[in-house]
């Protein structure tokens, strides 16, 4: 069994059209994006265009992207939560807040990057100068410092692929 490419592929890998009958190798295959699903929760999106990060709570380490753990520490008056790597030696504890506070951690750790991750600020000033047709040239960036805040991050979503034929654009098993 040959692929038209002319490689001779290992038979347990070679893939069988049912409907134009060609034989393909792994390397001629075609993929087309699936779905996206969180490997904490198993949520599935199929709206390949949207966030490439879960929507639910789920976190990972920004050292080493392992599955954080979270906990909520809470007063009368003030809750806060620290996130804890079970692989490295990554811990954050987010501000104090109000209980009352009706916020998804998510929303809590968004907007947290959003006025104190050094990175995405730099990126939403880059982006804003390019949208105003400055480019990159006239950026100014500072420099980083060691006392950083490294926020946690919202868990990737890992992309599911199906198999295409290449000859006729079919799915294939």
């Amino acid at each position: 069994m040959n692929c038209p490419c002319s490689r001779d592929p290992q038979v347990p890998h070679v893939t069988n059209c049912k409907v134009c009958h060609n034989t393909t190798c792994p390397d001629c295959e075609l993929f087309q994006p699936l779905q996206r699903e969180c490997p904490q929760c198993q949520t599935i999106t199929m709206h390949m265009d949207e966030d490439t990060r879960c929507k639910n709570d789920c976190f990972q380490c920004p050292n080493c992207e392992t599955a954080l753990t979270v906990l909520l520490a809470k007063s009368s008056r003030k809750k806060r939560y620290k996130f804890t790597c079970k692989h490295c030696d990554y811990d954050y504890v987010t501000p104090s807040m109000s209980v009352t506070d009706e916020r998804s951690i998510s929303q809590i750790v968004d907007h947290l990057n959003e006025t104190l991750n050094v990175e995405y600020l730099r990126f939403q000033e880059l982006k804003k100068n390019i949208e105003l047709g400055g480019g990159i040239d006239n950026v100014v960036v500072l420099p980083l410092c060691g006392d950083d805040v490294i926020l946690p991050r919202r868990t990737k979503l890992v992309c599911q692929f199906q198999s295409i034929c290449p000859h006729c654009y079919h799915v294939v098993d």
